[in-house]
């Protein structure tokens, strides 16, 4: 799948351990927790490897436990 943003395309699917994931399936995922306003999550790598890093947006009164 692709996403269109800010006008660009950006690829959503990212391999992950021999796995295919798809970053806007992870965001909906976190979205439908409650307390959860808005999640955008990226494809990360460093020395130790590769991953994805969530970031979440809490609404009001929200609780990240």
């Amino acid at each position: 799948p692709i996403d269109r943003r800010n006008g660009r395309l950006l690829e959503t699917l990212e391999r992950q351990s021999g796995y295919r994931v798809d970053l806007k399936e992870v965001e909906a995922a976190l979205c439908a927790l409650p307390g959860v306003a808005q999640a955008a999550v990226t494809a990360v790598s460093d020395e130790s490897g590769r991953g994805l890093a969530a970031h979440v947006a809490l609404k009001p009164g929200g609780r990240a436990d």
